[in-house]
């Protein structure tokens, strides 16, 4: 079965107090309103603060934390949706990894990302709202 994953990381400051958002379910959606009421059919959704970070090592933190959780489950084929141009060029391809703190994200990314099936797609950040609630949801306590 192919998922949707949706990752997204926060940050208030670069650096500043960071977390992540990773949301993973059978089918794309921008319906805040029903994961906030918990009737929308997720296969995971987590939202978690990560200390003082960069926004892009939040970025790679919250695939990393996805393409995990989709081997956990078991699911070997998925559309990774982010906002973050970077991160989605770079695991694409079409990006060289320069930054020396990003380097051992993006390889151990790699290695998630392996011998599974992944479509990795650039969205606006209004189509990333829902891993963005969780995010930040995170970074407020709640």
């Amino acid at each position: 079965m192919a998922v949707v994953m949706y990752a997204d990381g926060a940050c208030r400051g670069n650096p500043g107090p960071a977390s992540i958002g990773v949301l993973i379910l059978e089918k794309e959606s921008v319906d805040l309103q029903r994961l906030k009421e918990g009737t929308l059919p997720v296969l995971y959704a987590q939202g978690t603060a990560i200390g003082v970070s960069t926004n892009n090592v939040a970025e790679y933190l919250s695939l990393i934390e996805g393409l995990s959780r989709l081997r956990s489950l078991g699911l070997k084929e998925a559309r990774v949706l982010m906002d973050s141009q970077l991160v989605i060029r770079q695991m694409a391809g079409d990006y060289k990894v320069k930054h020396p703190n990003l380097k051992p994200l993006y390889e151990k990314a790699q290695r998630l990302a392996s011998g599974l099936t992944l479509e990795f797609c650039h969205i606006s950040r209004d189509k990333n709202v829902l891993a963005d609630y969780l995010a930040n949801k995170a970074l407020d306590g709640a």
